[in-house]
């Protein structure tokens, strides 16, 4: 063989792998995507601080403005799938300039399989942000960093069973000294076997058991609160579509509350959450929510709160780029505390919220909305009642 002829068989081979290696590349490539976004905002709030309304009060009104900038990306190898998304907001405030502050979130998630029967979610969460006047009597800023983490595996046995068990660890850490006494570390596991026969839904049984501490909470400085407790959940969980136009999604069960050391205050009733959504037409669908929970206080003095409400949306869709959503809520919160001076009755709090929303999207990645809510909360305690009106003007670009 001439020496020609073995340099042209190398060089087709070299030519090959190049090929080879750009389509490789090429192959990868469209697996991974980066997509960053920005959005500003404009909200018109006519009672920052939720005051009461009466003579005197100080009811402010104030227009903030925020800008947001982030980033999302996502790979997928395969059958795998994770996805990272990283979020900062800067709020400016006409009036209370003093409140301008900036926060961030955070959301890695790595939706695994293994083979045909094995599942799961990976996931971890972290979140800064202002806390919310309407828990809180002054009008001094703090902040609270949220944390989540979470491990999710699914077995399906076969194509009509299947078992889900998770665990999952959350954190809430305030900034401000004087509250630390709701900073809270939960822990939580959940496992649940599930009956499924597409297209119809699926039935199934789950047990949760929840660990809460309160870490700088005492017995000494802090009596009458709970500085630890344990939670359990059993519930019949469902999905079924009844119709091509109609879903219900939900969970019915009895959740008990066992607290240290104020166990007279433990509790014990039933729980749960439906979801029923209906295709009207081609453009109109109507929702309704009706939910019972139990949940830690934040910056109220009680071992927990029990939640009641029920809301409604209907969305409609008036042309290919416009849509439009009302929604209305009302709840009913109950406080249940030992720290109670003679005379007075746990916190009552009644919760009614209405919103009108209008979704424009002229460019496929130039996105507009509307907004304006109507908030009112009904209180037996004074000064806990307020009346608020909020705007909100959305501009979302992506890239």
């Amino acid at each position: 063989m001439t020496r020609s002829a073995t340099g042209g068989r190398h060089w087709r081979r070299f030519a090959l792998s190049v090929v080879l290696g750009l389509a490789g590349w090429q192959a990868q490539a469209q697996q991974f995507d980066v997509s960053p976004f920005a959005t500003g905002e404009i909200i018109y709030d006519d009672n920052l601080f939720r005051v009461e309304s009466a003579p005197g009060a100080n009811q402010v009104t104030d227009v903030i403005g925020v800008a947001s900038v982030g980033l999302t990306g996502e790979f997928s190898p395969g059958l795998q799938a994770m996805n990272l998304t990283g979020l900062w907001r800067r709020f400016e405030y006409k009036t209370s300039d003093e409140l301008n502050h900036d926060e961030y979130q955070l959301d890695g998630r790595w939706e695994w399989k293994a083979g045909r029967r094995f599942e799961g979610l990976l996931r971890a969460q972290a979140e800064r942000s202002q806390d919310p006047f309407e828990f809180r009597d002054g009008q001094e800023q703090s902040f609270t960093v949220d944390r989540l983490y979470e491990l999710t595996g699914t077995y399906h046995l076969n194509s009509l069973f299947r078992t889900e068990l998770s665990t999952s660890y959350t954190s809430r850490a305030g900034s401000d000294p004087d509250d630390a006494a709701f900073d809270l570390d939960e822990q939580q596991v959940d496992l649940a076997g599930f009956y499924r026969r597409d297209p119809i839904g699926e039935l199934g049984l789950g047990l949760t058991i929840l660990d809460g501490e309160f870490p700088h909470r005492s017995e000494q400085a802090n009596p009458g609160l709970a500085t630890s407790y344990r939670q359990y959940s059993g519930e019949v969980r469902m999905r079924w579509s009844p119709s091509a136009i109609s879903t219900l999604n939900g969970a019915i069960g009895v959740t008990r509350r066992e607290q240290t050391p104020v166990a007279g205050r433990d509790f014990s009733a039933a729980t749960g959450r439906l979801d029923y959504n209906r295709s009207i037409s081609g453009r109109t669908r109507v929702g309704v929510q009706a939910s019972r929970r139990i949940w830690s206080t934040e910056q109220v003095d009680a071992n927990f709160a029990t939640d009641s409400g029920i809301r409604t949306q209907i969305e409609w869709q008036w042309s290919v780029k416009t849509r439009f959503r009302l929604e209305v809520e009302r709840r009913a919160v109950r406080y249940q505390s030992d720290v109670l001076i003679a005379g007075q009755r746990a916190r009552k709090d009644d919760i009614s919220r209405g919103r009108l929303t209008a979704f424009w999207q002229p460019l496929e990645r130039l996105g507009v909305q509307l907004s304006g809510s109507r908030e009112r909360r009904d209180s037996n305690q004074a000064g806990e009642s307020y009346e608020v009106w909020v705007s909100r003007l959305t501009l979302r670009l992506g890239f």
